[in-house]
């Protein structure tokens, strides 16, 4: 979600709450790589500290991009799909993701 007036006001957002503290420690160290030692994009490391989480019995995965390789997962998982395929995003533009994606509903996937 973005949290602003306009994110939580007027447009289609979403929200999920998490509490976690190892989810907390990602996204810290995310923030601090951006923010305090101003390292983005190429220059940014995949060093999330817990990229795979356990939360009561449901693995979650975290990416954050580009440097994990979000792409790549997303790719992975849509390609592997065999019944459906739900897919929340305001907009994407990667061409690649949008192909996986018609291939998937040409096969039968929905």
């Amino acid at each position: 979600m973005n949290f602003t007036v306009n994110g939580a006001y007027r447009s289609n957002n979403n929200l999920i709450r998490i509490r976690s503290p190892e989810l907390a420690e990602n996204y810290l160290a995310e923030f601090e790589e951006m923010f305090v030692d101003l390292r983005f994009g190429a220059g940014s490391p995949a060093n999330t500290p817990f990229p795979v989480l356990d939360l009561d019995g449901t693995q979650i995965e975290v990416y954050f991009s580009p440097d994990d390789g979000t792409m790549k997962r997303l790719l992975k998982l849509v390609r592997s799909a065999e019944k459906s395929v739900l897919f929340m995003a305001y907009s994407f533009t990667d061409d690649d993701l949008a192909q996986a994606m018609l291939d998937r509903s040409e096969e039968g996937c929905w």
